[in-house]
């Protein structure tokens, strides 16, 4: 059920699912300080971000789903602005994300937003993080039990959330970028490096803390 694993390892961005194509925009690159192997991924806050082609794979609907990955931020954002993980859709649109993992500065809060082409909807659990530190983050939703985690320990009480992460837009996932305000025109970038990002339809993967993984495969 795995959708999308990104390990940055052997030199290369690419895929290791084998399902998506990748490119990077920008000055996206492989970085190598990463949280174990031999590569990661960094961004240098200025106009870089990864994206995918378009794959209703990342709309969950209402199902199960788990989306995990390493994140290091060079530079804690202040203000209204992010620090995103990944998301789905609005790379390169009018619309919003339909989803987005992300530090949210503004609340200091690790937060996963949706944004359906209609409502906006913020999920978010207090977290104060350190620049120039790896840190392990989950979003898992089993039933209607929502959970965030930051290395493998629950950030505050579980949310019950039936919404439906289905897709209103035709853009696919982005890592390092989300886009903000009433038009999706305010943009916010990853000023760090992310590793091992993989995600999961179908399976929550964690339901209470865990160890965090030492490796993805």
């Amino acid at each position: 059920n795995t959708s999308i694993l990104l390990n940055f390892q052997d030199a290369g961005i690419y895929d290791r699912s084998g399902i998506n194509n990748l490119d990077t925009v920008g000055n996206a690159r492989l970085g190598f300080a990463p949280i174990y192997g031999t590569g990661s991924l960094a961004f240098d806050g200025t106009g870089d971000y990864l994206e995918t082609p378009f794959d209703d794979v990342y709309a969950f609907g209402t199902g199960d789903f788990t989306v995990e990955g390493w994140i290091n931020m060079s530079t804690v954002p202040t203000g209204s602005y992010n620090a995103p993980l990944v998301g789905f859709g609005g790379a390169n649109s009018s619309n919003l994300h339909s989803w987005v993992v992300s530090y949210y500065a503004n609340s200091g809060q690790l937060i996963l937003y949706r944004y359906d082409g209609t409502t906006e909807t913020l999920l978010g659990r207090s977290w104060t993080p350190n620049a120039n530190q790896w840190y392990h983050i989950a979003v898992c939703r089993s039933g209607t039990d929502l959970r965030l985690f930051v290395d493998g320990v629950q950030l505050g009480a579980t949310f019950t959330s039936s919404l439906d992460y289905s897709s209103t837009i035709t853009q696919g996932l982005v890592v390092g970028l989300m886009r903000t305000g009433a038009s999706g025109s305010t943009y916010s970038y990853l000023d760090g490096y992310v590793d091992d990002v993989r995600i999961t339809k179908g399976i929550a993967r964690y339901t209470s803390d865990f160890t965090p993984p030492t490796e993805i495969d």
